[in-house]
């Protein structure tokens, strides 16, 4: 043989983790399985049995916390901790994202938030999975380190450029020029620390936003953080800049699904990132966007490709 795999597109596209690691994942194939012997479906049959389930849950797999914004207002600890529990009562496995406000002229720092220690504390308490912390590389050696001892399980990084100069141009914003030395140090400290599963842990990962005025910094950037922390992201511009050559493209619909489906951002002023608002809590907010996903029905969806598209091999 070839040593291929040939995957159905039915299969390939399903945009579900079909692995009953939690409760409610366990609910939701379960419910999509109830009229079947699993133990004799194909890949093939159970990916048609979950996309004509239209699976959804009572609750966001994955919340992201905007604590900071560029305006330099801040979401209180106390609506903070009030919208985790929210979250972690409607699911069990939530994963929790705690960032600054990103736009493309500007970033926000999560660290200036004057209680971060205690929301990811009280995350920590309520359940959360896992807590991820997304800062840009201005806060300083101190502060990055002082992650390491919250009980973070992932920290990135967003590192602007090498030239401070550009970095300033860009966010409208100093102190980026330590930013290499800190991100460094940070790194080293992470790797001293006990590893789980021989995983270092906390993950730190260095984040680049593509962009017209670090186009060359880019791949020599990425390939050094990559082989120094293990983990790096080439992000898309948040909006179109103006004159620039480079754009962030729109996500497929099928991303942009599965997107709407696990994830929900709430921002400072508790709006969402789907221009709706969490005001009157997680389970309103995300029973709303649920009810939003009904341009096109995911069954249909598959059936199409499963019915226009061969199967693709490796």
């Amino acid at each position: 043989g070839t040593g291929c795999i040939h995957v159905e597109p039915i299969v390939r596209d399903l945009g579900e983790r079909v692995t009953l690691d939690s409760r409610t994942r366990r609910q939701i194939v379960m419910r999509a399985l109830k009229d079947h012997d699993a133990l004799k479906l194909t890949a093939e049959e159970i990916a048609r049995a979950i996309s004509k389930s239209a699976p959804t849950s009572s609750g966001p797999e994955h919340l992201t916390l905007e604590l900071v914004s560029v305006n330099g207002s801040t979401l209180d600890a106390e609506h903070a901790i009030a919208l985790i529990r929210q979250a972690t009562q409607q699911r069990e496995d939530v994963a929790l994202t705690l960032m600054g406000e990103i736009t493309s002229q500007d970033m926000a720092d999560v660290l200036d938030h004057p209680e971060l220690a205690r929301i990811i504390g009280a995350a920590r308490g309520a359940g959360v999975i896992a807590v991820h912390v997304r800062t840009p590389a201005l806060a300083g050696e101190t502060k990055l380190l002082g992650l390491t001892e919250l009980g973070v399980d992932v920290i990135s990084v967003d590192y602007v450029s090498e030239r401070e100069s550009t970095c300033e141009l860009l966010t409208g914003r100093s102190g980026f020029g330590s930013a290499h030395e800190a991100l460094t140090s940070l790194i080293q400290t992470r790797n001293t620390l006990t590893r789980l599963d021989d995983l270092h842990s906390p993950w730190v990962v260095v984040r680049l936003t593509r962009r017209d005025a670090i186009y060359e910094e880019i791949e020599p950037l990425y390939d050094r953080w990559m082989m120094a922390s293990g983990a790096a992201v080439i992000d898309p511009l948040p909006d179109a800049v103006p004159g620039e050559r480079i754009e962030p493209f729109d996500l497929p619909r099928l991303a942009r699904r599965v997107q709407l489906r696990t994830k929900l951002t709430v921002r400072t002023d508790r709006t969402t990132a789907e221009g709706d608002h969490a005001r009157d809590g997680i389970a309103a907010a995300w029973r709303r966007q649920m009810e939003s996903l009904t341009a096109i029905e995911p069954a249909q969806v598959m059936e199409i490709k499963s019915r226009g598209a061969p199967a693709r091999s490796a």
